[in-house]
């Protein structure tokens, strides 16, 4: 009798926690792994497919950063190892959380071969041991930490896409580009 007591005691507290944790770790049910544009010189952006998408001029981008100076890197502003245009989403993995574009993984697999822990930490297994990325990655010159934490796709694409939005607007005097209907046509 004291067992059956005890083993029903240890379900009911399972699944207890097992809500508490669910209801603690639940997240906005918008939230998606993000998806790729559509199209290339006329891009259809709908990260969530969601049916509400931006259309964006990519050749027209591209002729305004070049007259600008800024180049591909004004809106490609870090690629991946090996890469030359990384797309947004490929970092910016998540609709409305910040993701890391860190592959630890990746890493393990790779100095599996040759090291091991010790191509990265060579002292102890803690982040502020571990080894600068530029020392393999000559475009990475942040600190580990960075690359853990890449805004959401919805924040990076406001912040990225606003602010040079913002100037041409202040350029002009006019408040034209930077108000939410140019983009998004559904919110007229």
């Amino acid at each position: 009798m004291k067992y059956r007591f005890f083993s029903i005691g240890s379900l009911m507290a399972v699944f207890a926690c097992s809500f508490i944790f669910a209801v603690m770790n639940y997240e906005c049910s918008d939230s998606a792994t993000v998806k790729p544009a559509r199209g290339w010189q006329l891009m259809r952006i709908d990260g969530n497919r969601n049916g509400k998408y931006v259309e964006f001029s990519h050749e027209g981008h591209q002729k305004i950063a070049l007259k600008a100076g800024a180049g591909c890197d004004g809106c490609h502003h870090m690629n991946m190892p090996g890469d030359r245009c990384t797309a947004c989403y490929t970092c910016h993995k998540d609709m409305l959380k910040a993701s890391s574009i860190f592959d630890h993984a990746a890493h393990m697999n790779y100095y599996k071969k040759t090291g091991y822990c010790n191509e990265c930490h060579p002292d102890d297994r803690s982040i502020d041991n571990v080894k600068r990325c530029v020392k393999c990655h000559s475009d990475y010159t942040r600190d580990i930490r960075y690359y853990l934490s890449a805004r959401s796709y919805t924040d990076a694409m406001h912040v990225r896409c606003n602010g040079c939005h913002q100037k041409e607007d202040a350029k002009n005097s006019e408040k034209f580009l930077s108000e939410c209907g140019f983009c998004h046509q559904d919110e007229l």
